[in-house]
């Protein structure tokens, strides 16, 4: 058998910078501290997902009828686990057909079906939390603080959850613009924006340093 570095759930949190990051370290370990949704839940049935979050591959499926998230990738040669399927509630590698369980340990090698399997071949796992529609994941593995919307299951109100579709283009930026509400006066014109209204009235807020 292969000599794999260790792995864990909890070793997850301390993951280093995601090959060719492109965020500088001191963000990212920042942003790593927040739940991300990362797939519509209608999205994860019965094949794997691929899914990308500041920069670290990701894959996600079911199991057992929930969500499991973990890092896309097989550490016997690298294969992305997201090529894939899922068989028995186990995430199948396409490579070699190593078999995982959800809580990433390996359960299978077929090419040495007698052999011990070592329990340090064993997936990156990230928490998985299915709410409001959505997939939540938090790259750190911090304690969850999903944001509340009391709404959602209140009969008074209509849930929408419009489809998702790909930017070229980086968080920063995306950031940059929904942040920056002195252009919709400008630029959102056949919407909600005004050009005879482009003033932005004061906001009162209050500033964190992390």
């Amino acid at each position: 058998m292969m000599n794999v570095k260790a792995n864990s759930p909890a070793e997850a949190a301390q993951t280093q910078l995601p090959r060719d990051c492109t965020f500088t370290e001191n963000d990212w370990h920042v942003l790593s501290k927040y739940w991300y949704p990362v797939a519509i839940a209608s999205e994860i049935a019965d094949k794997p997902l691929a899914v990308k979050l500041l920069d670290v591959k990701l894959v996600c499926y079911r199991s057992k009828g929930k969500v499991v998230i973990a890092r896309d990738l097989c550490f016997h040669r690298g294969a992305p686990l997201s090529m894939g399927w899922v068989e028995n509630d186990e995430i199948v590698c396409p490579y070699h057909g190593f078999r995982y369980n959800c809580e990433g340990t390996c359960t299978a090698v077929p090419a040495h079906p007698s052999s011990k399997i070592s329990p340090k071949l064993k997936l990156i796992m990230y928490p998985a939390v299915e709410r409001y529609g959505l997939i939540w994941t938090c790259l750190s593995g911090a304690e969850e603080q999903i944001p509340d919307l009391p709404g959602w299951d209140d009969p008074d109100f209509i849930n929408i959850l419009p489809p998702s579709f790909d930017i070229a283009g980086s968080a920063g930026r995306q950031m940059e613009g929904f942040l920056d509400v002195s252009h919709f006066a400008y630029v959102h014109t056949d919407s909600f924006g005004d050009r005879n209204n482009p003033e932005v009235p004061a906001v009162q807020g209050e500033t964190r340093r992390h």
